[in-house]
């Protein structure tokens, strides 16, 4: 049911939201618009879990903290970015980009005020995940700092901050394309509308193994950095919709041992699907 239902509404909604970019014009409209699209995946979201439920425990986890946070993160996202736009200041460049510094500043605040959690949920890490994604857990077992949703059915103690960190990233690199958008102009691609690949992977993880792939020539272009920027555009993580290539190729330098052991783990499961064809 949740891979089924993830990719079924994460592909109609992308294009539904580019659609409503391109459509209307009036930001108001263009939000509530927005909002409503966002209200209605989440709602058939709930509506299918409190139906057909989890296999196990597993499944649980993976839903609250891979799939709802997804989908609950476009509703910040879109609500953000409205008022980045209405609060953007009439005046000089150099008043635009001290605004738009500001906005990263309070997001790097925000990252900061929640490092451990934004650690974990960089790392890919799995400790506490039957503290942070099961309904049932004991949410006084964990510090968490942020008041989870009242709605015991349907949310966990941490799905509502991994929302926000996928949100908030997606708005950081927004942010950063308007301060220096040479990247964009360099390769018009970016800004049209694409039907990505999801990748069940970090961005972290989905650079080392193309880093791999370069090293071992198994993906022939003429740069890993070219390799980056040709992939970028097109595939998509559970956390993040918008992958760019300096965060794909930076993040293949920068892998941790959690990356590394994720990253050996799926393609040891992919050849014992191979053994098994």
């Amino acid at each position: 049911m949740i891979d089924k239902t993830f990719e079924n509404l994460s592909k109609n909604l992308n294009i539904e939201l580019a659609n409503i970019e391109k459509q209307i014009s009036s930001p108001r409209k263009k939000l509530s618009t927005s909002l409503k699209i966002i209200k209605k995946c989440l709602r058939q979201l709930k509506i299918d879990v409190l139906a057909e439920g989890f296999k196990n425990e597993e499944e649980e986890i993976y839903f609250f903290k891979k799939v709802k946070p997804y989908f609950y993160a476009k509703w910040i996202y879109v609500f953000e970015i409205h008022l980045l736009e209405m609060n953007q200041p009439k005046g000089t460049s150099e008043m635009l980009k001290n605004y738009f510094e500001g906005e990263l500043q309070l997001i790097n605040r925000y990252f900061k005020q929640n490092a451990y959690f934004y650690h974990y949920f960089k790392s890919g890490a799995q400790e506490l995940d039957n503290y942070c994604f099961l309904r049932n857990a004991d949410m006084e077992a964990i510090a968490i700092p942020e008041m989870p949703e009242s709605e015991q059915e349907f949310a966990t103690a941490c799905d509502p901050l991994f929302a926000k960190f996928i949100a908030y990233e997606d708005l950081q690199n927004h942010l950063l394309y308007l301060l220096n958008p040479k990247e964009i102009q360099e390769n018009p691609s970016l800004e049209k509308v694409i039907q990505k690949t999801l990748i069940d992977l970090s961005v972290d993880q989905l650079g080392l193994i193309t880093r791999a792939a370069d090293d071992a020539r198994l993906i022939l272009g003429k740069s890993f950095s070219k390799i980056c920027k040709d992939l970028a555009p097109y595939i998509a993580t559970p956390e993040k919709n918008h992958i760019s290539s300096n965060s794909l190729r930076s993040n293949a330098y920068l892998a941790e041992n959690s990356d590394k052991s994720n990253v050996i783990k799926t393609l040891e499961k992919m050849i014992n699907f191979i053994k098994g064809y």
